[in-house]
């Protein structure tokens, strides 16, 4: 049985419903903040004795920082009185947006985070529609670490009930395009896409118009992450506009940060269904469901030979 370290990040329902589905014990390390906001943590050793593996789970919000550093310590105490494979599941991988460089300058923030991780003992990472997975991919394999990204859109459409209710799969820019294919192909229905335009220097956003035969049909946005808001309410109000009947967002990852949720309800978003990789705050201005996606995070693991090595 291997042993789950519940950083604080992590919501309860996820830790779990995984070691539900995959047969593991849940400790949560001994922690505390000292009055000039350093962190400190502590996991008794005896704890991994007669463990083959352990399994430590951190999501990244909110306060990213705090929440990587407490990862990093977590990291230093396993490595260092423990001996066998180690293996970090972050269902929300913060810092991801800049995994290249726009303007001159600028620091890769998720190059310097995955090179962080990797001075541990990791033998692998499992992130949740990671931003960029395949930059993280990349760096990862060449650092010799193993790495699954799981795209959840499939999974949450059948779990929250509106699977058959599609018509049509959109992806508010092309770079999200990997996102409505996975839902869009698994479901059958046809799938598309907004332009979306960034100010690098402002970092305003603006999404174009485009004509999409979704008249009278349902109409699914899906995307990795919200924050604002302001992109995806842009994006339901011209589908509203070209005559859509219902519009639901799936989206993994909901911070909603500031007013997202008004943003929402006045572009008359019909319902927003989210994964919870993160602890999901919301006001009740909108129909807002959330889909436990810990027991997909244990099918991947069992499906996978990296996986499997961990809880067998």
């Amino acid at each position: 049985m291997a042993l789950l370290l519940k950083l604080s990040g992590t919501p309860d329902q996820l830790a779990r419903s995984l070691c539900k589905e995959i047969g593991c014990r849940i400790e949560v390390p001994h922690t505390k903040i000292f009055p000039d906001g350093e962190q400190y943590l502590r996991v008794e050793p005896h704890l991994f004795e007669n463990e083959s593996s352990i399994i430590i789970v951190q999501s990244m919000y909110p306060e990213q920082d705090r929440k990587w550093i407490e990862l990093l310590l977590a990291l230093e105490v396993v490595c260092s009185h423990f001996n066998g494979k180690v293996l970090v599941v972050i269902p929300y991988l913060a810092y991801a947006r800049q995994d290249r460089r726009f303007l001159p300058g600028e620091a890769l923030s998720l190059k310097s985070l995955l090179k962080s991780l990797c001075t541990w003992c990791i033998d692998g990472i499992i992130t949740v529609d990671a931003h960029k997975p395949e930059i993280v991919k990349e760096y990862l394999e060449e650092q010799g670490v193993e790495y699954i990204n799981i795209l959840p859109f499939s999974y949450m459409a059948t779990k929250g009930g509106v699977r058959d209710e599609i018509d049509f799969v959109l992806s508010p820019d092309k770079g999200a395009l990997p996102r409505a294919k996975e839902l869009a192909t698994t479901i059958s229905r046809p799938y598309g896409y907004l332009e979306k335009h960034r100010d690098r220097v402002t970092g305003d956003i603006v999404v174009e118009e485009k004509y999409l035969e979704v008249r009278g049909k349902t109409v699914v946005i899906v995307d990795d992450i919200i924050s604002t808001g302001g992109t995806l309410a842009r994006a339901v109000e011209l589908i509203k506009k070209l005559g859509a009947l219902r519009v639901i967002a799936i989206v993994t990852h909901s911070l909603l940060v500031g007013n997202a949720e008004e943003k929402f309800r006045n572009a008359h978003l019909d319902m927003l269904l989210t994964a919870n990789t993160v602890d999901v705050r919301t006001k009740g201005l909108i129909d807002v469901r959330i889909v436990d996606v810990g027991p997909l995070v244990a099918q991947h693991l069992r499906k996978s030979a990296l996986g499997r090595s961990f809880y067998e």
